[in-house]
């Protein structure tokens, strides 16, 4: 019975080892919203060539810059579930433990 006990605490310290280890890794998703020539886009582009010299707009209008924005928006709001995502994590681990 004890050997039972104790293979079951053990199974269960995997199991949140490997949460905790999951967490531990979390990164953002990577962005992944931007067209495959997208930089020959904006090199084509008449109205990005007006804009070449632009202190701001630095060679991109506003078109081709709609990819940046949204790369931006997508960045914060990875950050933003970095801690959600990890709950989720956490609570999936403690649940299989549970089960086990």
């Amino acid at each position: 019975m004890a050997a039972e006990s104790t293979d079951r605490v053990k199974e269960i310290a995997e199991h949140l080892l490997a949460a905790l280890v999951e967490i531990a890794e979390l990164k953002p998703r990577e962005f992944t919203g931007f067209p495959a020539d997208w930089s020959q886009q904006v090199a084509a582009c008449p109205e990005c060539k007006e804009y070449r010299n632009h202190p701001i707009q630095q060679g991109i209008c506003n078109t081709h810059r709609k990819p940046i924005w949204a790369r931006e928006s997508h960045d914060k709001h990875e950050q933003s579930i970095l801690g959600i995502r990890a709950v989720s994590i956490a609570r999936a681990a403690i649940t299989k433990a549970e089960g086990a």
